[in-house]
């Protein structure tokens, strides 16, 4: 049985695979955003936008910095924060 590990590299285009998660980095590239920012033009709870982040986040393509009354995410230069590992 083959035991496969997928790479860093791997794991950032099946998060990038689903649409709702490809407007959520193009918006948190333009700056910080709250979840109720990331949610509005989504038109999905906040609920399910956590979990699009947390997505994004176990992938290890994207660092997301989460700001100290955890209000706000920012985008983390995705290179040096995950494809390079």
């Amino acid at each position: 049985m083959l035991n496969y590990q997928p790479a860093p590299l791997d794991l950032a285009f099946q998060a990038l695979a689903d649409p709702t998660r490809r407007i959520m980095v193009e918006r948190l590239s333009q700056g910080p955003a709250s979840v109720s920012e990331l949610a509005q033009p989504l038109d999905m709870t906040l609920s399910a936008v956590v979990q699009h982040l947390a997505v994004l986040e176990a992938s290890g393509g994207f660092g997301l910095a989460v700001d100290t009354d955890e209000s706000f995410r920012r985008l983390v230069d995705a290179v040096s924060a995950g494809l390079t590992r």
